[in-house]
């Protein structure tokens, strides 16, 4: 009579630890780069919103080109007197 040869197969897998930290380490650079691209586009997405909605919020606030005139000619009389002010402090 013939013996059998049986094969006990150990349901085990041994992983070198220099193996296991590399894979470990590559897993948390996957999830922290992961990271910072969400919040990266999460900041820009806020960003665009909050931008967005400085425009609407400046069309609404239009100004005809007469008033704009106008203040601008009020900055521009405001400028002169300060340097004037500046030249009269510096003699």
């Amino acid at each position: 009579m013939r013996k059998l040869l049986t094969i006990q197969k150990d349901k085990t897998i041994t992983i070198p630890m220099p193996l296991f930290t590399a894979l470990i380490t590559i897993l948390i650079s996957f999830v922290t780069a992961w990271g910072l691209i969400s919040a990266k586009t999460a900041l820009f997405e806020t960003k665009t919103n909050r931008n967005e909605l400085d425009i609407r919020i400046l069309q609404d606030n239009k100004v005809s080109k007469d008033q704009f005139q106008l203040v601008l000619q009020r900055l521009d009389n405001l400028e002169k007197k300060i340097d004037k002010l500046n030249e009269e402090r510096s003699e």
